[in-house]
């Protein structure tokens, strides 16, 4: 965790490098919870926080609602990403 709670996150817009700072408040559900991704086995709390960045990055968290994990992707890593859903090797 961040002493002052501000965390910058380099992603990805159209391919072009953007600096995303966000804060460590995080959405919570009335049972206390996150409501959007989970806080890790071992507490960590990285993808809540990017998940936050990429939300303000697509301007809100309803933007990412049924959302694609391609567009996660390529947000992350500034390159076109396929997902294959094939099963058989």
């Amino acid at each position: 965790m961040s002493e002052s709670g501000i965390y910058a996150l380099n992603l990805y817009a159209l391919q072009v490098p953007i600096t995303i700072v966000i804060d460590d408040f995080l959405p919570i559900s009335r049972a206390v919870e996150p409501m959007g991704g989970k806080i890790g086995l071992d507490g960590s709390l990285w993808g809540l926080l990017l998940e936050k960045a990429v939300a303000k990055l697509h301007l809100d968290y309803h933007s990412l609602i049924s959302g694609s994990v391609n567009q996660g992707f390529q947000d992350l890593l500034g390159s076109p990403s396929y997902f294959s859903s094939m099963t058989h090797f």
